[in-house]
């Protein structure tokens, strides 16, 4: 009896083995099916990882300048500081990013996103798939102070590296006509089911309301205009040199500062969107420099060259600030406005004229984010008799302003 149930035992193995060989193509196509089902869902995981992440980095292009929104035609714009990839990628008013580069996708998501999945990493995986990659603005972006965006990913019609890696194995020695076949066929049904019948379409989508940029945030809201006529008095020398004898210091030096400003309540939670000023003294005296400042960034100064040399540039102006600017030296130089601007300060110690004309597209961008205050300073070297000294000025302001929405903010990334 044992024997026989031994042979009944290897007779069944036979049987099986018969069975399984017979059966070997159905059940290689299954396998292909399953890994290629698998496969799609990681690369859905993949892409959507990629797509968020896209997302979140337009937002911060929108708030670093290097993106702008046109509102009117529905399309992304460059900033001056977009990078050349940036410049590259757009296209028709849609960003076409047809890479997984972390440099442009995020590197911290790109790592997340092939991380666990038992393929490649991210670097190795954007030299092997190229993802496609857009990022347009919906129809009617600009509504309530928010551009409504939509990302989508896809990969191109390739085979995932895992699938390739089984449809690309090496025939085994001594594999007959009928093994190659079943190989052959396996492969075929590999690759058909790997790729994407139509490789632009996304496979992976995400929607996003984000700021709007300053510019932008003009184009679309509504505006109000406020008229003032702000007066500083005329001011005799008085500087607070913080020294018994101011005499003793470097004459043509920054060593004191006085300032006067008059402030904006009404223009609080409110963005510039222009702002036109006409100086009521065709000349007036000034002694050393003077420097006219809104939300402390500088829009006229008769010292151009200090201005460009000492003081901290925010975006395409400069912010004032006294302490850059002590001890420095003064150096002859034409006056300073902002990039974009025109204006006229004739240097101090003798009745000059002034002038300031800031274009619209300047403003936004310039005074975003600053306290709605008009400030004038006046410097000093180490003459006690006349320094920080001004005529009177009248300045008539024409100031073109938006309703910022609930929650907005116009500050920029650091």
């Amino acid at each position: 009896m044992r024997g026989q149930a031994g042979y009944g035992a290897i007779a069944m193995v036979l049987l099986l083995a018969a069975m399984a060989g017979a059966g070997m193509a159905v059940m290689n196509a299954e396998t292909a099916r399953d890994l290629a089902l698998a496969q799609r869902r990681i690369d859905a995981n993949v892409l959507q990882v990629l797509a968020d992440s896209l997302a979140r980095q337009t937002d911060l292009w929108l708030r670093a300048g290097a993106l702008g929104v046109d509102c009117k035609r529905n399309s992304f714009t460059l900033g001056n500081g977009a990078p050349a990839r940036l410049r590259a990628a757009l296209k028709d008013g849609r960003l076409a990013l047809e890479s997984c580069d972390p440099a442009l996708l995020g590197q911290e998501a790109a790592e997340q996103a092939y991380r666990g999945t038992g393929r490649l990493t991210a670097p190795e995986g954007c030299r092997e798939r190229k993802v496609l990659a857009t990022v347009a603005l919906e129809p009617g972006a600009c509504a309530a102070g928010k551009a409504a965006i939509a990302v989508g990913a896809a990969f191109h019609a390739k085979p995932a590296p895992a699938v390739l890696a089984l449809a690309g194995e090496v025939p085994r020695e001594g594999d007959d006509d009928a093994a190659r076949k079943r190989r052959a066929a396996l492969a075929a049904s590999l690759l058909a089911a790997a790729s994407t019948p139509d490789p632009v379409r996304p496979r992976a989508a995400t929607r996003a309301l984000l700021p709007l940029p300053p510019n932008a945030l003009c184009e679309s809201l509504p505006r109000a205009v406020i008229k003032e006529t702000v007066r500083f008095a005329a001011r005799g020398a008085h500087c607070p040199w913080g020294v018994p004898d101011p005499e003793h210091l470097r004459d043509g030096d920054f060593h004191a500062f006085t300032r006067e400003a008059v402030a904006f309540p009404a223009l609080t939670g409110r963005l510039v969107c222009a702002l036109r000023a006409e100086f009521a003294a065709p000349a007036a005296r000034f002694d050393d420099e003077l420097f006219l400042t809104w939300g402390g960034i500088v829009l006229l100064a008769s010292a151009g060259d200090a201005v460009q040399s000492y003081l901290p540039a925010v975006g395409a102006g400069r912010r004032f600030d006294a302490a850059a600017l002590s001890g420095q030296r003064n150096w002859e130089g034409d006056a300073y406005c902002p990039s974009g601007a025109t204006c006229r300060a004739d240097r101090g110690e003798h009745p000059g004229s002034m002038a300031l004309e800031l274009p619209e597209p300047v403003v936004p961008e310039l005074l975003a984010g600053t306290a709605p205050e008009l400030a004038v300073i006046v410097s000093g070297d180490n003459n006690p008799d006349r320094d920080c000294h001004h005529d009177d000025l009248g300045i008539s302001l024409e100031i073109e302003t938006v309703q910022l929405p609930a929650g907005g903010s116009t500050k920029r990334a650091p």
